[in-house]
């Protein structure tokens, strides 16, 4: 997929059985449109949300899923992923497919920039 560079727009939404973006999906600058981004904690084959760092051109609506494998991972898993989002500011909705007691909204400092 990362030899995709030019990639514009990525309609994933309804993969629920999807695991994990391919670990090339940082390559795709170009990317504005991403429905959902799907963290995986398993290998060196997939993605992870560190990854969406790279993706600067996104715009509109993102839906990330499976955060609860970065706070499983490290305990400063909240850090991670406002890291993350912090370049993206054209995104107009964000869904958050986990938030725990753990994670409050004001460790996402990125949430602020969303209308």
């Amino acid at each position: 997929m990362g030899k995709l560079i030019n990639l514009r727009h990525l309609q994933n939404c309804g993969a629920l059985d999807l695991k994990g973006l391919p670990k090339g999906i940082a390559r795709l600058n170009s990317l504005q449109t991403l429905e959902e981004f799907v963290v995986s904690s398993d290998g060196d084959a997939e993605c992870k949300i560190g990854d969406l760092r790279n993706l600067n051109n996104l715009r509109g609506e993102l839906e990330i899923r499976g955060l609860r494998k970065v706070e499983d991972a490290k305990e400063d898993g909240p850090r991670v992923v406002a890291e993350a989002l912090h370049p993206h500011p054209n995104l107009k909705s964000l869904c958050i497919g986990w938030l725990s007691v753990s994670a409050s909204v004001g460790e996402l400092p990125v949430l602020e920039k969303l209308k």
